[in-house]
């Protein structure tokens, strides 16, 4: 499938004529060794110092398979020591991955980015075009800057891979990626570690090819690129080994701004609590409204998300109340509703068990 996608016969050509570029792929110990070993060192011809940590292991040998400059560090440290010129890490089930070059960390959002400016230079874009792009709302606003330039529509969907899919779907959508270092297009329905890594590979090769006597690099890629669009600051914190102690006294001080009738009317930062309560959605067409009981610790969540919008459920159902499961339903159902301009009322309701 990579070779239908990508030019390899370009990739391979390129590095033929650079013998001096550096390449290092760090598999992290996870599934894509095997393969990372076989496009790089048997299809491209690279010597086996291109790969690392490309023996799967069932505990990924010690390590975390997080493809990020915690994680990542074996591939950071490697690059940064041996100036290589294009490094590449995925994770342990191979579906995400981060691309760095000496000195020069590519942020998700601009990996992202960086790839639906430079499509055109991959022959499967070449050849179908590019519908569309989309990024998860945490991920930076890169690649809204790439699709208007180039007067393509751009979604920005909750964090979950399964949105991208119903873009994909309905044709609106080519390239995408999460905040998460989840990068991928419409060849499959699901984010692509090799994917990503190829197509770095495809659009070195190009511009190498455009610009014979200059030796690409990650930090000029990057660089022309912010020269076109501006530099997008992206920073993402991962807290881990969190007590469930302190998420208890959130909850605790969530249902207790609920049940204070003085919380509507006041404020916080600079917005305005002006409905607390449970809600329902009452569509407009001619499935039946439904109603569901939630967890009072939910509702804030719900009315600051939602404000005065709420989505629709495509059949009625009885729902279990839980937080993720409630968060999940409204994400997945105002997305729909986006998708399909479908409008909606929100309305108070009291607290019931059942669909009506």
């Amino acid at each position: 499938m990579l070779k239908d996608i990508f030019d390899f016969p370009l990739i391979k050509k390129f590095f033929q004529t650079h013998t001096d570029f550096k390449v290092l792929f760090d598999a992290l110990h996870g599934v894509t060794g095997p393969y990372g070993k076989a496009i790089f060192e048997h299809e491209l011809g690279l010597s086996s110092s291109s790969t690392q940590n490309c023996i799967p292991s069932p505990d990924f040998n010690g390590g975390h398979p997080d493809p990020n400059l915690t994680y990542a560090h074996s591939l950071v440290e490697a690059v940064d020591k041996g100036k290589i010129h294009f490094g590449a890490a995925s994770d342990g089930d191979g579906d995400r991955n981060m691309i760095y070059g000496a000195n020069a960390f590519v942020s998700p959002g601009d990996s992202l980015a960086i790839i639906a400016h430079h499509a055109q230079l991959i022959p499967y874009f070449k050849k179908q075009g590019v519908y569309g792009l989309a990024r998860s709302m945490p991920t930076s606003g890169a690649v809204d800057l790439v699709a208007k330039a180039q007067g393509l529509n751009c979604y920005e969907v909750p964090t979950g891979w399964k949105f991208f899919c119903a873009l994909f779907d309905a044709d609106k959508l080519s390239i995408c990626g999460e905040e998460s270092f989840g990068t991928g297009s419409n060849h499959i329905r699901e984010k692509d570690g090799l994917w990503a890594v190829v197509a770095w590979l495809n659009i070195i090769a190009g511009i190498g090819e455009a610009q014979p006597d200059v030796t690409p690099s990650i930090a000029k890629i990057q660089h022309d690129f912010w020269s076109i669009y501006g530099r997008t600051f992206f920073t993402r914190y991962d807290y881990e080994n969190v007590s469930s102690e302190g998420a208890a006294e959130v909850v605790k001080d969530l249902t207790a701004k609920i049940e204070d009738k003085s919380f509507i009317g006041s404020k916080i930062g600079g917005m305005y609590s002006n409905q607390v309560g449970c809600y329902c959605a009452n569509f407009t067409g001619k499935i039946a409204p439904w109603l569901m009981q939630a967890t009072s610790h939910t509702l804030i969540s719900m009315v600051a998300f939602l404000q005065t919008k709420v989505c629709i459920l495509s059949s009625p159902m009885d729902l279990v109340s839980s937080f993720d499961f409630l968060e999940q339903v409204v994400q997945e159902l105002l997305f729909g509703c986006m998708l399909r301009s479908i409008p909606v009322i929100l309305r108070p309701t009291a607290w019931m068990l059942r669909t009506s």
